[in-house]
């Protein structure tokens, strides 16, 4: 019976040590969470910039970054409150709901590596309550591309009417696409 004691503290010191160890591993990045959300909320680029990793800056700078977020209205954040956290070889993956000014709540997930001995942002996705996403929406070409891109149609279609034929649109089209 002493043995059964025994084994059943282990257990239990070991389940406590592991949520224990997901806890604490975790908080470092669940606080650069708040305050990827905070620097979002308040416009601010150059503390955002200072929360990315490396990788998510070859993707987006932080202005960039800034505005799709606020674009899925993470400018509207009152507070994070995080359900789920682990920890792993890929870094810390943080699941959490925030709530807007409106009062509505919205699913957030992070993605965290460790970088120059900090937690660094390396994902960030939601969804807007009430909207469907549409993923190709989250690939919109810079301003200057979409102006480009509305050139080279114009081009296309006037060069289409002058020869009677949209064989220039259509080959367009299939570069795009």
């Amino acid at each position: 019976m002493k043995k059964v004691f025994i084994v059943i503290g282990v257990l239990v010191a070991a389940f406590v040590a592991l949520i224990g160890g997901t806890w604490l591993g975790t908080s470092g990045a669940r606080e650069q969470g708040e305050k990827v959300i905070a620097a979002i909320r308040d416009g601010d680029e150059a503390a955002l910039g200072t929360l990315m990793s490396r990788e998510i800056k070859e993707q987006a700078d932080p202005a960039k970054l800034l505005r799709m977020a606020r674009g899925w209205g993470l400018g509207e954040a009152q507070n994070v409150t995080w359900q789920k956290w682990s920890i792993g070889t890929s870094g810390a993956d943080l699941t959490g709901t925030v709530t807007r000014k409106d009062g509505k709540e919205q699913p957030l997930d992070m993605t965290f590596i460790k970088q120059d001995q900090a937690w660094k942002l390396l994902k960030i996705t939601t969804k807007m309550p009430d909207i469907e996403a549409d993923p190709l929406a989250l690939s919109m070409p810079e301003p200057q591309a979409l102006a480009a891109l509305a050139a080279q149609v114009t081009r296309d279609v006037g060069l289409g009417v002058r020869e009677g034929s949209l064989k220039a649109v259509h080959a367009s089209m299939a570069r795009v696409a």
